[in-house]
């Protein structure tokens, strides 16, 4: 057992920065996995954009907005219901006559 917290640190074996979960070294190296918890900060890169404590000024997220999503599929389907409609009625107009 180890009275190393754990963190990431240098791992002697590979010189990268690596975690320690307190008792082994993981998988995971802090240059492979920027979105793993404390890697940027243990490389001295600033915080992903967006996310709680970013830089100031950083661009948010995007978000999709979801009513418009669904406002344009329904518009769209409901004007392949309609044209639909329309070429049947013609058709059978058509055939008919």
């Amino acid at each position: 057992m180890s009275a190393t917290p754990a963190g990431w640190y240098l791992d002697p074996a590979t010189g990268r920065q690596r975690w320690w979960d307190g008792a082994a070294w993981s998988a995971y190296f802090a240059d492979e996995h920027l979105d793993a918890p404390g890697a940027r900060q243990a490389l001295g890169l600033p915080a992903a954009p967006g996310a709680p404590g970013s830089a100031p000024g950083a661009p948010p997220r995007r978000q999709v907005p979801v009513a418009g999503v669904v406002f344009i599929v329904l518009g769209a389907g409901g004007l392949v219901i309609l044209f639909g409609a329309v070429i049947m009625g013609m058709l059978l107009a058509a055939a008919g006559a």
